[in-house]
């Protein structure tokens, strides 16, 4: 609360709302659809409940698409919090399967991925 150089504590409630549903809700269902042999010990069971995960995941996603077509970044025109604590769990989500992810059409949240993929301090955080 004080020093937010870049102005990411804008719309607090809203960012932490989101960061506890992704935290929570998302993230347990990420991790199953992710690696669905760390949570299920039959290959007809992973299966199964992979798919059952990863739609879970589709709606938080739904959700999300839905919250950005009101404006560019989740709480607001203006990159918060909320942006870059649940970023890094979108792209796992995304690259899990990306021909999945595309077809799911959530434009608006794949456009807000991209943005966060070829950002400068995206770039340099993952600099190999």
């Amino acid at each position: 609360d004080q020093n937010d150089s870049n102005g990411w504590l804008v719309n607090q409630e809203k960012s932490w709302d989101l960061i506890a549903q992704n935290d929570g809700f998302f993230k347990k269902n990420l991790d199953a659809y992710k690696y669905p042999n760390r949570y299920y010990s039959e290959k007809k069971t992973q299966q199964l409940k992979q798919v059952e995960h990863r739609d879970q995941c589709a709606q938080f996603l739904t959700t999300l698409n839905n919250i950005l077509s009101s404006h560019t970044y989740l709480t607001s025109d203006k990159i918060a919090v909320a942006d870059v604590a649940v970023f890094p769990f979108f792209r796992q989500c995304k690259f899990v399967d990306a021909g999945w992810f595309k077809d799911l059409k959530l434009r608006k949240l794949d456009v807000w991925l991209e943005c966060f993929l070829n950002s400068e301090l995206f770039l340099s955080v993952m600099e190999k």
